[in-house]
């Protein structure tokens, strides 16, 4: 776990390395929207050696980057438990979209197809976003039994434009029933979570 307090792109940088396995996306994007802070952009790979390596970049709610240090400490501890203690239940993310945001209305699309030559499939995500919007994907990928391997995060106003590289726990592409059950359960995670 480390914080670069600012950035080249005026962002703080999470990094966060956990065991494979413990659901550390979710885990991860779930306290850092407790903690009121914008997740910007993400970075999520897989190691050799079972591991997970998270790169998270970060604003408080005001678009600041992150540079008071008794915060910085607060944030690397709130991240660090989560992901000591993949017994405890997940953080619950309660704040609401900001005002600008509730104004547009951008429909949720989910789309998922299989990469060969990886034996990967791929799940593309827009939807507007908004505080919870990646934990509610990690719960879903959870509740699934999907594995992250890979993501790319990026917020284009609010619109949330974001991919996913995901297997089944035999890590192989999913199949076709996974996959439209997947897509069911995030169009449903997505669209019914109130933003007022």
């Amino acid at each position: 776990m480390a914080i670069e307090p600012r950035s080249v792109r005026g962002t703080t940088a999470v990094l966060a390395f956990a065991p494979e396995g413990i659901q550390g996306f979710a885990r991860t994007t779930a306290v850092l929207d407790q903690l009121g802070l914008n997740i910007v952009d993400a970075r999520v790979s897989r190691t050799d050696d079972g591991f997970t390596l998270g790169l998270y970049h970060i604003l408080e709610d005001d678009g600041a980057p992150i540079t008071d240090q008794d915060r910085q400490t607060e944030i690397e501890f709130a991240v660090q438990r989560a992901l000591q203690r993949p017994d405890a239940s997940m953080p619950v993310v309660s704040r609401r979209a900001p005002r600008q945001a509730r104004m547009f209305n951008t429909p949720t699309q989910v789309t998922i197809s299989v990469d060969d030559r990886n034996r990967r499939s791929v799940l593309e995500l827009i939807a507007g976003d908004r505080p919870g919007l990646l934990c509610d994907v990690g719960t879903v990928l959870m509740q699934q039994h999907i594995e992250l391997r890979k993501a790319k995060i990026m917020t284009v106003g609010e619109r949330a434009e974001d991919v996913f590289y995901v297997t089944d726990v035999q890590h192989r592409p999913l199949n076709e029933e996974a996959a439209q059950r997947l897509k069911e359960h995030l169009l449903q995670a997505l669209d019914q979570r109130p933003t007022l």
